[in-house]
């Protein structure tokens, strides 16, 4: 604590070194203290005195008893010896010798000095941190009462009301504090004062006396920013206990806009971002206010918390990639650290979200790697082993679930792993294993679900592997080993859809009927089911009436979806389009939602093409791409519209959504013909803007650079990009495109056995013909009579046509006609 400094006239270097003193600046003080100590003058004890408080104001207690000892015969012989006494017993306190401090202090605190307040109140501190609680209590009451030093007595307060708390003596401490208050002393030991009785209050449950001296602090210009910001945080607390977030928030904001020191700004902006990490709409700003304390106080153990919590609520908020970044710089910051095993659990579980499945697998592994908790290790190695299988590694992921469960029998993730690797061994085919592994469930865990459901796997396996007596015999067995009506309606539909696959109609809708009669909540489905062997077995009047039946007597079931689409498609198959309509737009209208709504509205939009309403079609694809935008049968509903477009002879439309199906999509099969039908449209509108031929031309030869393509198609697209340049009158290049792509690519693949339908041989005849037209058009008849050969020597229809313009052609050039 400050001492009072003996009046006198000092040289130069004692100027400054008290000037230092007062602004803080001690190792200055220090340097010119030393000097002015060093000549030994008159001032020799103030300058040592300045020296002393100057060690102090660098906390080097060591070397001021180092100095005090070398200094010996100064203290000795010193007008004020009990100011060294002080200095003495203070360096011993704070070097953790504070029964020795006890002992210097009191050795001189009854001298009349200005000195004996202080060191009566420095024995006392001493007392207590030697555990002389009852000591230290009677030492700070007869400061209390025997000092006429306001400031001494409100420091003094401040200690006293601390060791009263200590003691659970809260009511007394309470009273000191009161006392200190009306002190009149306006300083940081009033302010902590202040700040302790508030929290005191606090804990006492005087919330509403305890917030308004929180308050008060808060708002005090002349309070020190420490207790002032504390304050504050404390009332961030306080709100946010009572629910009132803003609020709470809004305190830490000030605190924040307030601290200055190194430690008030750690303290505010910790608990600032510990708030906003809790909401969507403020974790931006908390991970700049994290982010920035963790930069400034890397090695302090609130910013490795902090880190932590940053990276735990962008996880908690879906933030993914960010939160796997501060899970990553956590680990790389703190490598060493005892919640390395949360991070990097936290980090599995952020790349897990983000696809990245083998980091996420990678983090879980480490995770379990680094924890000694065995049920935390074997949830990270299940986890480990999930990763596996969400990166498609399933003969990895099988084997490290089957790991899991020898290694770990008796966690709790046993049993499923056991399940998971079945799964897992199914998924890459290896029939054998997953079927051992779902027999091995059965046996293992015969009293738990995972027995039934092994068994159920067992049989659609087996029933997917066209083992289906094996299937039916499995789903049997299941029937006859568990008499839980769930299973066995499970079990009998189970055995009803592998009879279905078989063509066993007339025992599958036994199996559908028993679970129609006993199980209420499978009712609709085996009721559908049935309707389905009807119309297996032929028996379509039967099959449509039992479903327009189900749709009176099952208004509830889920099925009634699927019954409404399928008679829809049963009405379709017809070419009872208005029919089919009808309930497919019902289907939408009452199913909006459903995954098929948006198929329903596509299957609408042909249904009304079936039924030459064009315009109905182009409306019903618009009303699909309002209601489901991201509908992934967009493209295939934009091609139904463009088509209706083209029919209209809408084809500018056209051409526009074409267009938008071949950008969205380019690698799918609908770009692929929106290509082709762009290039059709845009052949069309060449007869009013010649520009078009070029457009379509480009159109075709992007299609065919594209291939996948059947030898029809591409015979097709080869005609359609010659007949472009034959519209452009670059006619050598559509001869010789007709001649190599079409002409001769007919005939060397017919004699290489590929069949061509009627449209193919059209084409080739086609594209002979139009070549001798402009062979002729050239004036020059031999190489048209040559190139019309070709029909002849195929003998494909059109071969009179061929006889007659080769005729036709010679007498011309023979002058006849």
């Amino acid at each position: 604590m400050a001492v009072l400094l003996t009046q006198c006239v000092c040289a130069g270097d004692m100027d400054v070194a008290k000037e230092a003193l007062r602004d803080g600046l001690y190792a200055i003080a220090e340097t010119f203290a030393g000097r002015a100590l060093a000549v030994r003058g008159a001032d020799a004890e103030q300058a040592f005195i300045v020296l002393l408080e100057s060690l102090n104001g660098q906390r080097r207690f060591d070397e001021m008893l180092r100095r005090l000892d070398v200094e010996e015969r100064l203290v000795r012989e010193a007008r004020l010896p009990e100011a060294f006494v002080y200095w003495r017993a203070l360096a011993l306190l704070n070097t953790g010798r504070p029964r020795d401090a006890a002992k210097v202090a009191e050795s001189a605190k009854n001298n009349a000095t200005v000195y004996a307040d202080a060191l009566r109140f420095l024995a006392a501190r001493a007392r207590q941190a030697d555990g002389d609680m009852e000591g230290a209590l009677s030492l700070y009451a007869a400061v209390d009462k025997t000092s006429t030093n306001a400031v001494l007595r409100a420091a003094n307060a401040l200690d006293w009301a601390l060791a009263l708390e200590r003691v659970g003596l809260i009511e007394k401490a309470l009273n000191v504090l009161k006392m200190q208050g009306e002190l009149g002393v306006s300083n940081d030991k009033t302010s902590d004062g202040l700040l302790l009785r508030a929290r005191m209050l606090m804990r006492g449950g005087k919330t509403e006396e305890a917030a308004m001296n929180f308050n008060r602090l808060a708002m005090d210009e002349r309070a020190s920013e420490a207790a002032r910001v504390q304050a504050m945080i404390e009332m961030s607390v306080h709100e946010l206990g009572r629910g009132r977030t803003n609020e709470a928030v809004a305190y830490a904001r000030s605190a924040h806009a307030r601290a200055r020191q190194p430690e008030t700004r750690r303290l505010a902006g910790f608990r600032l971002g510990d708030l906003l990490l809790s909401d969507t709409e403020t974790i931006d700003e908390a991970e700049t206010v994290i982010q920035a304390l963790v930069r400034e106080f890397p090695d302090h153990q609130m910013s490795m918390q902090a880190q932590l919590n940053l990276a735990d609520a962008l996880l908690r908020l879906g933030r993914h990639e960010r939160a796997a970044k501060e899970y990553r710089i956590f680990l790389e910051t703190y490598p060493s650290s005892l919640v390395d095993e949360r991070a990097l659990q936290g980090r599995g579980w952020a790349l897990m979200r983000l696809g990245r499945y083998s980091e996420a697998g990678g983090a879980f592994m480490r995770a379990a790697e680094t924890t000694t908790n065995l049920a935390l290790k074997a949830e990270c190695l299940f986890k480990r082993a999930d990763a596996l299988l969400a990166d498609s590694r399933y003969s990895e992921a099988a084997n490290a679930y089957t790991e899991l469960w020898k290694d770990y029998p008796a966690s709790q993730y046993a049993g499923d792993a056991l399940f998971q690797s079945a799964d897992c061994f199914e998924r890459a085919g290896l029939i054998e294993e997953a079927s051992a592994c779902y027999r091995k469930i059965f046996n293992s865990y015969p009293n738990r679900d995972l027995a039934y459901k092994a068994l159920l796997r067992l049989a659609a396996l087996q029933a997917g592997g066209d083992d289906i007596e094996g299937a039916i015999q499995t789903y049997t067995d299941v029937i006859e080993a568990f008499s839980q009506k769930d299973v066995q309606g499970d079990a009998l539909m189970g055995r009803g859809k592998a009879r279905y696959r078989i063509y066993r109609f007339e025992s599958a809708m036994q199996d559908f009927a028993t679970v129609a009669e006993t199980d209420v909540q499978r009712r609709g489905e085996a009721r559908f089911m049935i309707t389905l062997c009807l119309y297996g077995l032929g028996r379509d009047q039967e099959a449509r009436a039992s479903a327009n039946s189900f749709l009176m007597n099952f208004p509830e079931s889920p099925r009634l979806p699927d019954v409404v689409l399928w008679l829809g498609k049963y009405d379709y198959n017809r070419g009872q389009y208005g029919d089919a309509r009808r309930f497919f737009l019902d289907y939408v209208t009452r199913w909006p939602d459903n995954q098929w709504a948006d198929a329903a509205l596509l299957w609408a939009a042909r249904s009304a093409i079936g039924d030459n309403d064009l315009t109905g079609a182009v409306e019903l694809v618009t009303r699909m791409a309002r209601s489901y935008p991201q509908s992934l049968r967009m493209p295939e509903a934009l091609l139904v519209q463009a088509d209706a477009l083209i029919e209209l002879a809408r084809f500018d439309e056209a051409v526009l959504l074409l267009e938008q199906v071949i950008s969205q999509t380019p690698e799918s099969e609908w770009s692929r013909m929106a290509l082709a039908r762009k290039g059709d449209s845009l052949f069309a509108m060449g007869a009013d803007n010649s520009a078009r031929y070029q457009e379509a031309l480009e159109a075709y030869r992007q299609r065919l650079e594209q291939g996948s393509m059947t030898p029809a198609l591409t015979l097709q697209l080869h005609f359609k990009a010659a007949r472009c340049l034959e519209k452009l009158k670059r006619a050598d290049e559509s001869i010789n495109h007709y001649y190599a792509e079409v002409i001769v690519r007919y005939q060397d693949e017919r004699k290489r056995g590929v069949w061509y339908d009627d449209t193919g041989t059209t084409l080739f005849v086609r594209a002979v013909f139009n070549v001798a037209d402009m062979y002729e058009a050239k004036n020059e008849p031999e190489q048209a009579v040559r190139i019309l050969h070709r029909v002849l020597q195929m003998g494909v229809p059109g071969e009179e046509e061929a006889r007659l313009r080769i005729e036709r052609l010679r007498g011309k050039k023979a002058g006849v006609g």
